[in-house]
């Protein structure tokens, strides 16, 4: 939609749904077109402070004219109203509060303990990674003894393929299935 002229002054304003938003602006599709929208991002608690703050003075102001009307401001039902539904939210705005710290505080704990599990599952895929090393390592020796000797005995055998066993189930086998194949092949004997 292209932008039109202010009737008073001259200037190019932008269209009437553009001009009812304000705030950052983020891209909206409306139907076929493309168009910029603005979002305000609000305040609530500056928002609930001022409207409590505007309550507080219209009552104040409301109670004035009760005074000078009838000298007694409990006896004005407009007074009275408006300072019985302040109340109420001025009660309700601290309550309100309370509870947005209280969550505010459960927000950054669940963060802090988020983070130390992040670190902890760090430090456990780190100690994954060595123990799947070392099994490997010992897997490629063992097997490396037992094709030099050309033979293996039973206990042996079934050792390897139970550490093969754990080590499959970490989650990697690559080509530690060759160095299983080979001691498969090789002779059981009795010692």
């Amino acid at each position: 939609m292209p932008l039109r002229a202010s009737p008073w002054d001259g200037t190019r304003i932008l269209p009437r749904y553009r001009r009812r938003t304000i705030g950052s602006t983020k891209e909206v599709r409306s139907g076929r077109h493309r168009q910029e929208a603005r979002v305000q991002e609000v305040d609530v608690d500056d928002t609930a402070r001022r409207l409590l703050w505007w309550g507080l003075t219209a009552g104040v102001g409301y109670c004035a004219s009760a005074y000078v009307a009838c000298g007694n401001p409990r006896q004005d039902a407009l007074a009275v109203t408006w300072m019985a539904v302040l109340l109420v939210s001025a009660l309700a705005y601290a309550l309100w509060r309370t509870t947005a710290r209280r969550r505010a505080e459960e927000a950054r704990m669940h963060a802090e303990i988020v983070a130390r599990l992040d670190s902890v599952d760090e430090r456990q895929r780190l100690m994954l990674d060595a123990q799947q090393q070392t099994m490997r390592s010992d897997i490629v020796h063992k097997v490396d003894k037992y094709v030099s000797r050309g033979w293996v005995t039973p206990e042996e055998h079934r050792a390897i393929s139970d550490e093969y066993g754990s080590y499959s189930a970490l989650g990697i086998n690559g080509y530690i299935k060759v160095y299983i194949a080979k001691v498969d092949a090789l002779e059981v004997r009795e010692v």
